[in-house]
């Protein structure tokens, strides 16, 4: 597994190369470049495509095949957050002074992003935004924004926060946004009354620009943290498949994936209360856990630790004797994988533990295999599980 920051130093040794020649090359940088370079076919075969081209050639490829800002940017989604700005910045202009911009981007886009046996990244900040007419926006491509919707209502991209500015009174006729993440994305945005959103991969939310004046009501599929502005005239009502969530001001997860059993609602402060489709009310209290049963539509409460079950939310998963199915499932929206088991036993081996939500997958999984439970082989995107 090569970080990201091992192929800038491949980058450099390569770009002083092919500008000076290897005998320019210093010993221990010669000692880089034979080791990649012999670490596989497919790095010899890139080497020597490197040094046929010219520099005219490469800066062709990189004006054709990618944007130099946007290819940046993804390398620095890659690059682990936990790194400061500074060495951000300096890792930019290191790469700008030293090699040309475009050599790294090849190399990146070559190397590390074809490279079917590199490690899985986690994922990052984007969505799909719909308005009221239907244009679509994509939020991952967007640094700033500024919109103004027929209603009169605006909204504003802020930080990677979708802003819906306040609302005066309540919309005679409210108009729907939707706000849609792909597998590999999360996103939070700010609804009209104040409402904080933080949504999972694969998830859809649907919500007017401006809520009416008598009740506040949005739909979701998939997985959202909602932190509820209070206002005792107009409840909160997050509906999904089957049921029905309702509170006054409040902090709670749904989980309410469309190929999943169940539907979760994990209480973290305040109250809230489930209506079943047979009207039937269930009220949640802090630390407790309301799972609906989809197929036979009873609603089962019991008692959890809400601050591991939306740890989600701050950059780690927790799993407290969680079956593996279910984890590789949590995982497989964020690290873009798909799993199979050689056994139907092996679904149900159980795990417990944190991991780092912005980690590269390998590692955690050669953690579970160090338990011995299970033994993992990986071709690509693809898990084999034994």
């Amino acid at each position: 597994m090569k970080s990201i920051n091992h192929l800038f130093d491949i980058s450099k040794v390569l770009a002083k190369s092919k500008l000076k020649g290897e005998d320019a090359l210093e010993p221990n940088e010669l000692k880089i470049l034979h080791a990649w370079r012999d670490k596989s076919d497919m790095n010899q075969h890139l080497v020597s495509k490197l040094e046929k081209e010219s520099w005219e050639d490469i800066q062709a490829h990189a004006k054709t095949g990618l944007d130099k800002e946007k290819a940046w940017q993804k390398i620095e989604k890659s690059i682990r957050p936990n790194k400061s700005i500074s060495f951000l910045m300096t890792l930019k202009w290191a790469a700008i002074i030293i090699i040309p911009l475009s050599l790294g981007v090849i190399l990146y886009s070559q190397y590390y992003v074809g490279n079917e046996t590199g490690s899985l990244m986690p994922g990052g900040n984007g969505a799909m935004l719909t308005l009221s007419d239907g244009s679509q926006i994509n939020l991952e491509e967007k640094d700033d924004l500024q919109i103004e919707e027929k209603s009169g209502e605006k909204l504003m991209l802020v930080q990677d926060e979708l802003i819906y500015q306040n609302e005066g009174e309540g919309a005679d006729k409210e108009i729907f946004n939707t706000i849609e993440t792909r597998v590999g994305n999360e996103y939070k945005l700010r609804l009209s009354d104040g409402t904080k959103v933080f949504l999972n991969a694969q998830s859809k939310l649907v919500f007017p620009v401006a809520f009416s004046d008598k009740s506040r009501t949005v739909k979701l599929e998939g997985e959202g943290y909602f932190e509820v502005s209070h206002d005792q005239e107009r409840p909160f009502y997050v509906e999904v498949e089957g049921m029905k969530v309702q509170v006054l001001g409040t902090s709670f997860n749904v989980k309410a994936y469309a190929n999943e059993a169940t539907t979760e609602t994990v209480l973290v402060e305040g109250k809230v209360k489930l209506i079943n489709e047979s009207l039937v009310e269930t009220t949640l209290s802090p630390d407790e856990i309301g799972v609906l049963n989809k197929l036979s539509k009873e609603i089962e409460v019991s008692e959890i630790d809400a601050s591991r079950a939306t740890a989600w939310v701050d950059g780690k998963y927790y799993f407290n004797n969680a079956r593996l199915e279910d984890i590789m499932k949590d995982l497989a929206r964020w690290y873009d994988f798909e799993a199979k088991y050689s056994s139907q036993g092996l679904k149900e081996v159980r795990f417990e533990g944190w991991i780092n939500r912005y980690e590269e997958l390998d590692p955690i999984l050669e953690i579970m295999e160090i338990t011995n439970k299970i033994k993992i082989e990986r071709n690509g995107k693809k898990l084999i599980i034994s």
